[in-house]
């Protein structure tokens, strides 16, 4: 029989080697997007490093899933 403190218990997993010291943890160079007719991004570069906090915001329908 489980326990509740076993049926939310954190698990873990094997995390992939960390981001060498000074390069992007992520990056997009040129991004664009159409959705339908629409041009919601246009050569978009973005460069994101290992613990910065980046938001894309904007309003309800805007696309930015």
């Amino acid at each position: 029989m489980r326990t509740l403190r076993d049926l939310f218990a954190v698990r873990t997993r094997e995390l992939p080697s960390p981001v060498a010291p000074g390069s992007p943890a992520v990056e997009a160079v040129g991004l664009s997007v159409r959705l339908g007719q629409r041009q919601v991004l246009d050569s978009i570069d973005l460069t994101a490093h290992a613990g910065e906090v980046v938001a894309l915001v904007g309003p309800n329908g805007a696309g930015k899933s």
